[in-house]
């Protein structure tokens, strides 16, 4: 395992049960408050991220298996999507208590699958809508899914995401990006760029061969740009919730070099969901 999946394991762990704490202490009028996402509440958010536990268990458990297949019965991808928007609504649906119920019972499960994984399992791959993805991609995913989802609620768009976890998420953020630029298809940059982060401090270069992104050292190469910014604003700005433009002129982005390579890098990582 690569130091990044090891460490959002137990990031995760410690991450599932202080966001349903919170969630708890969560008064009754505030779970139909509109979020970042459009058109969902906050009991919407939770309905996606319990759905989201139930669909990694058993995506994850296939994969290991062997088999790469849509979850909850289905065959095909529009009979999983058909259930996914069921499922959601249903679990939304229940009262808050009940709600947060299921979401640690899910989240529970999904724990036990994680600790069970092997190294060798990691390079498997299990089923998802943009198509078959590495079992790693799903450790990392979850982490990210629950330190973007409570930015999503209290839906300040503005500012950062929370502390919490962050130190394990920025050092899954070189594969991660790789991973999304080639995910949606960005082609080849036409340099290498680096990315330095900041809080934690750390840096990575992305460079592309044969058309496919790839994450690489920061020191020793030739890197046509340097881009700055902040870990949690380029963990925003690489899930589609943060414009690249806004935040240079903001002064919160810094773009040194080569403007070409760094400029495509960052519109294929801002891309929305």
């Amino acid at each position: 395992m690569s130091t990044p999946v090891l460490s959002c394991i137990p990031a995760y762990m410690r991450e599932w049960p202080r966001f349903s704490a919170q969630f708890r202490a969560l008064p009754e009028e505030a779970w139909d408050r509109p979020t970042y996402c459009e058109g969902w509440s906050a009991a919407d958010v939770v309905g996606h991220l319990t759905l989201g536990a139930w669909f990694y268990t058993e995506v994850v458990s296939a994969g290991v298996e062997g088999r790469v297949e849509p979850p909850f019965g289905a065959k095909s991808a529009e009979e999983f999507n058909e259930k996914r928007i069921s499922i959601m609504k249903e679990i939304g649906a229940l009262p808050p208590p009940a709600r947060l119920d299921r979401f640690e019972a899910e989240n529970a499960k999904l724990e036990k699958i994680f600790l069970a994984l092997e190294p060798a399992d990691l390079e498997k791959n299990g089923w998802h809508r943009f198509g078959p993805c590495p079992i790693r991609f799903y450790l990392i995913a979850r982490l990210y899914e629950l330190i973007l989802h409570e930015w999503d609620v209290r839906n300040e768009p503005e500012a950062d995401v929370l502390p919490h976890e962050l130190e394990a998420a920025a050092e899954a953020l070189p594969w991660r990006s790789a991973f999304f630029h080639n995910l949606r298809k960005g082609g080849d940059i036409g340099a290498p760029v680096r990315i330095r982060v900041t809080e934690p401090d750390m840096a990575f270069g992305i460079a592309c061969r044969d058309g496919k992104a790839e994450a690489v050292p920061a020191e020793g190469g030739d890197f046509a740009a340097e881009v700055s910014i902040g870990a949690g604003e380029f963990i925003l700005l690489s899930s589609g919730r943060a414009d690249p433009a806004a935040k240079e002129a903001a002064g919160r982005l810094r773009i040194e070099g080569d403007r070409a390579p760094a400029d495509k890098l960052l519109e294929v990582l801002s891309r929305p969901f």
